[in-house]
């Protein structure tokens, strides 16, 4: 049997996803497999990766430009080279391992350039890469004294104590941030209840751990205040303002049926709508 993996992500030195090829090579050589590795390179090479007594493994290089931050990494640009690759390697099973330019190329592939074609991500690209861009926190801001308007700005006094958003960021990502005006009341001098303009009451605390209100719908965190940004000096009444930013805002999708015309039903017809009229 012949495997055919290709990759994006290929160091000269070594990484996670070469650590697990080589073991991969390793094991279906033991086996009297066939392995190849496809991945970009400084130049158009094929090397010999593992030989064993009953199986080979190969490694073949497809020419790319080295990456800025590491150029012991190179993009995998060429896919009608790809292509090529698999013509004239014909695997019978071809894996991806990276959703990039390796999963164009295993998308278009020629038909009958292989038999059975499988993915495997080795991270979550999406969360890694864009799972906090868009959501964020903004206008974050304390008050001495709730008056029941939502506010971007201060409302009379500030208190004498604050929240240290700078070395305590509040926390949040695209997967259970909800746009909203965030509201955190001080029941006590360490307790305080977490209000939501549109949410509601979403969750009580207090200044010795961190809050981290649920999202019912995701089951992710709407955001964490970690309990170190309070410090000392807050008193019943005092307030901490800020707007929470989702991604995207929030869509209620509704799904209507219309009813088909009753089979054998007397006493009503069509109208001009196309829907069913009571006859009088």
């Amino acid at each position: 049997m012949k495997v055919l993996d290709v990759t994006e992500f290929y160091s000269e030195r070594g990484g996670g996803v070469r650590s697990h090829l080589s073991l991969k090579q390793h094991e279906l050589c033991q086996r009297g497999h066939e392995h190849v590795v496809v991945a970009p390179g400084g130049i158009a090479r094929e090397e010999s990766a593992l030989a064993h007594l009953v199986g080979h493994a190969r490694v073949i290089r497809v020419a790319g430009p080295a990456m800025p931050y590491d150029p012991t990494y190179h993009f995998l640009v060429r896919v009608d080279k790809i292509h090529a690759i698999f013509k004239a390697e014909r695997p019978d099973i071809l894996e991806i391992h990276s959703p990039y330019v390796a999963a164009l190329a295993a998308l278009t592939a020629p038909k009958g350039s292989y038999r059975v074609r499988t993915f495997q991500w080795h991270s979550d690209f999406i969360d890694t890469y864009a799972g906090t861009l868009q959501a964020r926190v903004s206008t974050v801001f304390a008050q001495s004294t709730w008056d029941g308007v939502w506010s971007d700005t201060l409302r009379g006094s500030a208190p004498l104590a604050d929240y240290n958003d700078a070395l305590y960021p509040i926390a949040t990502s695209n997967a259970g941030a909800y746009p909203d005006r965030i509201l955190v009341k001080f029941t006590s001098s360490t307790a305080f209840q977490v209000i939501g303009e549109n949410l509601g009451l979403i969750a009580v605390g207090d200044v010795n751990q961190n809050c981290a209100p649920v999202n019912s719908l995701t089951g992710e965190t709407y955001f964490t205040l970690d309990y170190r940004g309070w410090g000392a000096g807050w008193a019943t009444g005092n307030c901490l303002r800020f707007n929470l930013i989702g991604a995207a805002f929030p869509v209620d999708l509704v799904r209507a049926i219309q009813p088909s015309t009753p089979s054998g039903e007397s006493g009503a017809r069509r109208g001009p709508s196309s829907g069913l009229l009571p006859v009088p």
